[in-house]
């Protein structure tokens, strides 16, 4: 407007610098976390502090105005604050310490005090260091007086400048008998009791009335979550991706989440995921380009050949896919595992079908070079057995080797000489599942009805680390050394992980290279509830020493087409 703009009063004018504090707090915050947010503004006043003493390097004016405009110099205060919080919550002494070194260093080059005044600003960190370290101290400061004054605190900052002068003018002028030293306690006591007022009924209708207001603005907001987390991803993952994917000789295989490591295999053929449970790739989540290409990577190089029957059939069987079924709701997903089975290269492999059904569905409907094993359950009312069902197969299987394999699992046309191959290096029990990329719904009819590849749609999910879990490979004799699966295990959940903790005990190859494709189906009613009978048994039997459960499977038949050992009517 041209208008001239005098001086601004002092609370006012800090709430200039607050407003922006709240701007450049607020977007790293929501966009990068709290610890990102406390280091931005530690670094920013930092700059402050060290560029001025910069005058020749490049960048350090242009750097230093932009500081200066968002006030920077007072972000000491902020970061301080929140260091100190952190202590309060956590106990960590260390954001003590930073916080409080933090705090005197604003305190002291804060050019508003000046050098005889330094000792107010560092009295007020020591108090609040004070404050949330020592409990003597919360004491005091917790008595009525100061709690309701630290209640007001806000709406006094802000009222009590030109209302105290205005009032002590204007009282003395009125009772002029009144000593001087007197005149300030009535206009505090006036004010205090205002702010008061305030805080109790005026800041909480006000607070009401604009959440009221603002809700149909917030509700056309996008996620701010989900923005988040995206400009996270771009920010932190994305570079780590390009590495591995774009580069003709990038390696893919060492895609994983920041928090988690790889130990590379000693052929450096492979990785060994050294965590404890599976994880999903979190990138590929939110930027499903990311999970397409390393798809595309890792079937250009392990492609699935889905064929009708396997190339080699005149040749004794070496390995022996055993494959569990039960229903029909997964018929479609069962033929198309079969037929990336048949396409296995370079290895004679031979697939059970282990039916295990009151009455089997899948008469007329397997491939001829598949072996059907129906296995009935001894009562309609038993659920699904999986490790009767891969017992029973290990008991008819030809192969040396057996690959206990789920039916809705696409492997590549490698998988199968693979495996043997470390079996041949002398290894018993073989892990080679990379990634397992899982497909959507859609992507999933797509496939059964001939109109879409494994590529069409980028996976809705790519897990690792799944050791016992979808597919995995053991010799024979050690299947039958550390007592098979455990067949006290009904229901969905936990047998795989019972198995895998017992063939620890074997020489295990736990590098791996190769993907999976999952097809999508509905969830296992109950398999992922806490109250689920399965994950509670795998629970009590791994506090049982794994010699002790070993031992104890030995001595009992197993594979019975009778029915499980561990179930009863």
């Amino acid at each position: 407007t041209g208008a001239h703009q005098g001086m601004l009063e002092g609370a006012f004018w800090s709430l200039f610098v607050e407003v922006k504090f709240y701007a450049i707090a607020g977007f790293f915050y929501f966009l990068f976390g709290a610890r990102a947010t406390v280091f931005v503004l530690c670094a920013a006043f930092a700059g402050t502090v060290i560029l001025p003493r910069l005058h020749d390097a490049a960048g350090a004016g242009q750097v230093l105005a932009l500081l200066n405009l968002v006030d920077a110099r007072f972000f000491g205060w902020f970061g301080s604050g929140a260091l100190l919080f952190y202590f309060f919550r956590t106990r960590d002494f260390r954001c003590l310490l930073l916080g409080g070194t933090v705090g005197v260093a604003a305190a002291y080059f804060q050019p508003e005090f000046m050098a005889g005044a330094k000792w107010i600003p560092l009295l007020v960190v020591v108090i609040f260091c004070a404050a949330v370290a020592f409990t003597s101290v919360q004491r005091v400061l917790g008595n009525r007086p100061l709690l309701v004054l630290g209640f007001v605190s806000y709406p006094l900052y802000l009222l009590h400048e030109n209302m105290m002068v205005s009032l002590i003018v204007k009282l003395h002028r009125l009772v002029p008998a009144i000593p001087s030293i007197a005149l300030p306690v009535i206009p505090i006591l006036l004010i205090v009791a205002v702010a008061w007022l305030v805080a109790t009924y005026g800041e909480p209708r006000l607070r009401s009335w604009l959440r009221r207001s603002l809700e149909p603005v917030v509700a056309r907001v996008p996620d701010i979550t989900r923005i988040r987390t995206l400009a996270g991803v771009i920010v932190l993952e994305i570079p780590r991706y390009v590495r591995w994917l774009f580069p003709v000789n990038g390696n893919y295989l060492a895609a994983c989440n920041r928090h988690e490591q790889l130990e590379p295999a000693p052929s450096k053929e492979g990785y060994r995921c050294l965590w404890q449970w599976t994880s999903d790739l979190h990138a590929p989540k939110h930027l499903p380009y990311l999970g397409a290409k390393l798809a595309q990577r890792a079937f250009a190089d392990h492609p699935v050949r889905r064929r009708s029957e396997p190339a080699l059939t005149q040749v004794a069987v070496e390995v022996s896919f055993v494959v569990g079924h039960r229903g029909v709701g997964r018929i479609p997903h069962l033929l198309a595992t079969l037929d990336s089975i048949a396409g296995q290269e370079g290895v004679a492999v031979e697939c059970l079908v282990i039916d295990q059904d009151t009455e089997s569905h899948l008469i007329g409907l397997l491939p001829q070079w598949v072996r059907h094993v129906h296995a009935p359950q001894p009562s309609p009312e038993m659920p699904y057995c999986r490790s009767w069902a891969f017992n029973v197969g290990a008991g008819n299987a030809r192969g040396r080797l057996l690959v206990l394999h789920d039916n809705d699992m696409l492997v590549p046309f490698d998988f199968a000489a693979s495996l043997l191959r470390r079996i041949n290096d002398g290894f018993e029990l073989v892990n080679l599942k990379r990634f397992i990329f899982f497909l959507e719904e859609a992507h999933t009819r797509k496939l059964f009805a001939n109109s879409a590849d494994l590529l069409a749609s980028p996976p809705a999910s790519v897990m690792q680390n799944a050791q016992g879990g979808g597919s995995i490979a053991i010799t024979r004799e050690a299947f039958d050394r550390i007592g098979g699966m455990d067949e006290s295990f009904i229901g969905w959940g936990g047998e795989d992980n019972e198995f895998w903790e017992r063939a620890q005990t074997l020489r295990v190859w736990p590098y791996a290279n190769l993907p999976i494709w999952h097809l999508w189906h509905a969830a296992q009613p109950g398999k992922y509830q806490l109250d689920n009978e399965t994950l509670k048994r795998y629970q009590a039997l791994s506090a049982i020493p794994v010699a002790e459960r070993i031992a104890a499977l030995r001595a009992m038949e197993r594979g019975l087409m009778s029915g499980p050992s561990g179930w009863s009517q």
